[in-house]
C-alpha cells in the first residue's frame, strides 16, 4: 500500500535526523576514507542484489504469462474435438487447476498433483482421425511447455535473498552508518549532509526489500489473472 511506504519512509527521515542531530559527537580523528571505501562496496553490493531481485521478478511474470496462454491453448483445442465425454472431463481439469492457483498463487508448487490429473486427462485421449491426431500433438506439446514453466514459476517464488546476503548487505550498511555518524563535525561532514545520506543508504535497503518480495497486492492480481483465465462455458 503507497501509505504504508510513505509511513515508513516517514518514520526512517524523521529516526534518522533525531539520531543525527540529538546524539552526542565522539571526537574521533577522520574516517572519510573508510567511509568512501565501504560505500563503495556497499553500492556494488546493493546494485547486484536489487538487480538479481528484478531478474527474478520478470522471470516470474514471464513464466505466468507463459503457463496463462498455453492454459488457453489448451482448452482452443479442447474445443476442436468430436469426443463430447472428453471434452467435458478436459474442461473440468483447466478449471479446477486455474482455480485452485487462483485461491492462493504462493503454493504453486504444491499443485503437482492437481496438474498431473490434468495431463492424465490428456493422455486418455483417442483421437478419432488425422486432424484429431494433429491436433492431439499439439495439445501434448503444449502441456509439455507448461511442465517446463512450472519449475521457473516454483523457482522465481522461492529465490529470495537468503539470510546470509541479508547479514552480509546489513553489516556493510551499518558500518556505512556507524562512520558516518562518526565524522559528524568533520570537514565537509555536516549534520544535515550525514542525516541525507544515512536516509539514503536506509531507503535502498528498503527498496531491496520490496523488490526481493512478491507483495500482497501483486499475488492477488496473478490469481485474478488465473480466475479469468477459466474457461466460460
Amino acid at each position: 500500500m503507497p501509505i504504508l511506504d510513505i509511513i515508513r519512509f516517514g518514520l526512517i527521515v524523521l529516526a534518522v535526523f533525531s539520531a543525527t542531530y540529538g546524539l552526542p559527537a565522539i571526537k574521533t580523528s577522520s574516517s572519510s576514507n573508510s567511509l568512501l571505501q565501504v560505500f563503495l562496496i556497499y553500492s556494488f553490493l546493493l546494485g547486484f542484489f536489487i538487480n538479481r531481485a528484478l531478474e527474478r521478478r520478470q522471470a516470474l511474470r514471464t513464466a505466468v504469462n507463459v503457463e496463462l496462454t498455453r492454459l488457453r491453448r489448451l482448452h482452443h483445442l479442447t474445443e476442436q474435438m468430436s469426443d463430447a465425454g472428453w471434452r467435458e472431463k478436459m474442461e473440468s481439469s483447466l478449471k479446477r487447476y486455474q482455480q485452485t492457483i487462483a485461491k492462493d498463487f504462493s503454493v504453486h508448487s504444491q499443485l503437482i498433483s492437481v496438474f498431473r490429473d490434468l495431463t492424465h486427462v490428456i493422455y486418455d485421449f483417442k483421437p478419432n482421425d488425422r486432424r484429431e491426431e494433429i491436433l492431439y500433438q499439439e495439445m501434448l506439446a503444449t502441456s509439455k511447455e507448461i511442465a517446463l514453466e512450472r519449475p521457473r514459476i516454483e523457482q522465481s517464488l522461492k529465490g529470495k535473498l537468503s539470510f546470509h546476503s541479508w547479514l552480509v548487505l546489513g553489516s556493510i550498511a551499518g558500518s556505512e552508518i556507524v562512520l558516518l555518524l562518526l565524522n559528524r563535525g568533520q570537514t565537509g561532514f555536516t549534520p544535515f549532509s550525514i542525516a541525507v545520506t544515512i536516509i539514503g543508504v536506509l531507503i535502498t535497503v528498503d527498496l531491496l526489500r520490496q523488490t526481493d518480495r512478491v507483495a500482497p497486492n501483486e499475488f492477488r492480481e496473478i490469481e485474478g489473472r488465473y480466475l479469468k483465465n477459466v474457461p466460460k462455458r
